[in-house]
């Protein structure tokens, strides 16, 4: 694929050299020695020796600042980007040739319950007679087939697994890629090239503030991932995400108990450890609804899956079903017994 097929004439910011050139393969690492010679320099690379880098790429994508360093002496293809991981998110897709138009993709995002949401939202899918694709968090998989091994503990992978990965969902045939998406994957702009049907946000807390540094930095970072979704599915009970939930200006849906969001429960028969009973309604209709699973939280997670299976076209019937049928996610409050 040649390099003009990998970043667009209104994605960088200089270039320095001709983007005619032939890709062979897409490296972070400026010290990589092998058949790739496309260089996406991540980090700042103004220490890095430009001759050395000559003799085995054919291009390097990089910041402004590396850019000014390299490009006195840099005889390979030079291009400068506002973004190099947005950049990397976007060539790591392009060279794979995915065809977006062939799935619909599921976010989930929040601090807690991501696993759990998204692990319902595609038992519900799959139950609607959807073939489904999970990403998130110990596992990535297509179908009943695991693509990772048991050591595998991302939450959302970097782009060059994460992209291997959509392109064997789409030869595999699937209809729905349901994934967790994390404040670092939205802050590092890994899921850029790709549009959600629908994005559910479970809650939102203080976490990751070392990274972060505020709680209203963190939320940003979460809400960033509004720009690629054509509807946002919101917990209304959560202070945080109810704050900013008017302000939201994509299709919205909320979902809560507390504040009787477009989609809630009401009647609800804790019975501890054995799951609990509620009503689910919405404007139009309401049907009663049981989970095995344990805890207040779960019933959350059931509400926002619900919402957004409902809303994807999952006849209501078909979702309760799923929710009754779901025992859990392993190592999330699991009964030993």
């Amino acid at each position: 694929m040649k390099l003009s097929d990998l970043i667009k004439n209104d994605e960088y910011v200089r270039l320095s050299g001709e983007l005619s050139h032939e890709v062979t393969g897409i490296t972070t690492d400026p010290e990589y020695r092998g058949n790739a010679n496309l260089l996406i320099i991540i980090k700042n690379g103004t220490n890095i020796d430009p001759k050395d880098l000559d003799a085995r790429f054919s291009a390097i994508i990089c910041d402004e600042s590396t850019f000014d360093a390299l490009s006195p002496e840099c005889e390979c293809t030079l291009i400068s980007v506002s973004s190099p991981r947005r950049a990397l998110a976007m060539a790591e897709s392009r060279i794979r040739e995915i065809d977006y138009s062939r799935m619909k993709f599921v976010a989930v995002t929040g601090t807690n319950g991501k696993t759990t949401t998204a692990r319902l939202v595609r038992a519900m899918l799959g139950a609607g007679g959807y073939k489904t694709a999970f990403i998130g968090t110990g596992a990535i998989e297509i179908g009943s087939t695991r693509l990772t091994d048991d050591f595998y503990s991302m939450t959302t992978p970097d782009p060059s697994l994460l992209y291997e990965a959509i392109k064997q969902m789409e030869s595999a045939g699937v209809d729905y890629v349901v994934m967790e998406v994390s404040s670092h994957a939205l802050f590092f702009e890994k899921v850029a090239p790709i549009t959600f049907s629908c994005s559910i946000f479970t809650n939102i807390s203080a976490e990751h503030l070392d990274f972060h540094k505020t709680l209203k930095g963190y939320t940003e970072t979460k809400l960033k991932l509004l720009s690629g979704s054509e509807l946002a599915i919101m917990n209304i009970d959560d202070p945080v995400l109810r704050s900013v939930y008017d302000g939201v200006g994509i299709r919205k849906k909320s979902f809560g108990i507390l504040w009787g969001g477009d989609s809630h429960a009401t009647d609800l028969i804790d019975r501890g450890f054995g799951g609990f009973k509620f009503i689910y309604r919405e404007n139009s209709f309401s049907f009663l609804a049981t989970s095995p699973l344990a805890g207040k939280f779960n019933l959350y997670n059931a509400l926002g899956a619900l919402s957004a299976a409902i809303a994807l076209g999952v006849a209501p019937r078909i979702a309760k079903e799923a929710l009754l049928g779901f025992g859990g996610v392993k190592g999330r409050l699991e009964c030993v017994y």
